[in-house]
């Protein structure tokens, strides 16, 4: 199974982020990416494909969703990895001080697109109070070690239930 690229993970992550502002439960997303992703798809092609039944249901999320695409798109791959750091630390937390502390560079980013683009879209999306992460619920996640609420798999948590595999058809 494939695992989602950095500019994927950070442009879920500020998706489901965007829907939870617009007090949209991100479950919608997630847990169609869990079956999607428990029936043997990508993780990648899975979220894309929940994405897009979201936009199915919910055309006015198109234009938002569409803008951080482009902007984790043209970030360089250091800030792609500042945003996912900040965006999973937030998540995880809730702590506002994570979204804060790439706030100016994400205000930065929004500005020059629209400039670039004459999208106003983008200057509304600047930077505010982000919504609390939503607790996590019934089972909206795979049903394995190291998945996260947000049905999201950590590096780490991968490898290490990969090794925990490993060792237990060994023994």
């Amino acid at each position: 199974m494939s695992q989602l690229t950095k500019r994927e993970r950070a442009t879920a992550a500020a998706a489901l982020l965007e829907i939870r502002g617009r007090g949209i439960d991100t479950r919608e997303v997630t847990d169609t990416a869990a079956t999607l992703i428990r029936m043997g798809t990508p993780e990648g092609k899975a979220y894309q494909r929940s994405f897009a039944k979201l936009l199915s249901t919910r055309p006015s999320l198109r234009g938002p969703l569409q803008r951080i695409e482009t902007l984790v798109a043209r970030s360089d791959i250091p800030t792609v990895a500042r945003y996912n750091v900040a965006l999973t630390n937030y998540m995880s937390s809730g702590d506002q001080a994570h979204l804060d502390s790439i706030a100016p560079t994400v205000a930065a980013d929004l500005a020059q697109l629209s400039n670039e683009t004459g999208d106003a879209g983008y200057t509304e999306m600047l930077p505010g109070e982000a919504p609390a992460p939503a607790e996590p619920s019934a089972p909206s996640t795979p049903d394995r070690d190291g998945w996260g609420p947000t049905g999201f798999q950590s590096n780490a948590a991968a490898s290490e239930a990969q090794n925990t595999k490993t060792q237990g058809s060994h023994e």
